[in-house]
């Protein structure tokens, strides 16, 4: 996906912001677990299962529940933040952080990082 990324970039097919705004369920789940991880003194290396994604597959019953979710999320919030074409940074930074502050709270919802027996 980087390479991809990188050449359609390259290219001009697409903004660095586009591909953040595309990008922006996986960058905000890894980033929001991680932090939270490490904040809450968790050993952040080792393995786990208390990413949002994964809190949403067990509350779903399965990853395929899950899938459409993100899937829904991705063609009907990010994609239409990304289509938006964002050239100048301000309004690419801004479509960014459209995209990723309702991601953020469903992290905060889905208490993403926090360990099981917490």
């Amino acid at each position: 996906v980087g390479v991809v990324a990188l050449w359609s970039i390259h290219a001009g097919a697409l903004t660095v912001w586009q591909w953040l705004i595309l990008g922006s369920i996986f960058i905000v789940d890894t980033t929001y677990t991680l932090v939270v991880r490490i904040g809450t003194g968790q050993r952040w290396h080792e393995a786990h299962r208390s990413h949002a994604y994964q809190r949403l597959a067990d509350r779903l019953g399965n990853h395929v529940a899950a899938d459409l979710v993100l899937l829904a999320v991705n063609g009907l919030w990010l994609l239409p933040l990304a289509a938006l074409r964002v050239e100048s940074h301000l309004a690419g930074m801004l479509c960014w952080l459209a995209a990723c502050l309702p991601l953020v709270l469903g992290c905060f919802l889905m208490k993403a990082g926090i360990a099981r027996n917490q």
